[in-house]
């Protein structure tokens, strides 16, 4: 029998502006690696995002008894109240209050 383990990574498209000189060296970067610019791209940008520091997200889950009015929901919301956590810009538009 035999089994296997597919990881299957989902993308999402994107459309970024890049200044003729990064581009061409972007071009000349793949055409010499032998890949696309999609790849050379996505190495930068991967490469970028592990040098920073770390989002405030825990870094763990935690199981816990909501109590007191308005806390019924928060199974339900937590992908929103995870989402409005991770928001450095969350509670400076107009109209947020928290």
């Amino acid at each position: 029998m035999l089994a296997y383990d597919l990881e299957v990574e989902t993308l999402a498209r994107t459309t970024i502006l890049l200044k003729d000189e990064l581009l061409l060296e972007v071009r000349r970067i793949a055409h010499t690696k032998g890949i696309t610019i999609t790849e050379v791209i996505k190495d930068a940008l991967n490469a970028y995002v592990k040098s920073q520091p770390r989002s405030g997200l825990p870094s763990f889950t935690a199981v816990a008894r909501s109590k007191g009015p308005g806390t019924g929901n928060l199974a339900r919301n937590a992908k929103k109240l995870v989402a409005r956590a991770s928001d450095p810009h969350e509670g400076s538009r107009p109209g947020n209050s928290r």
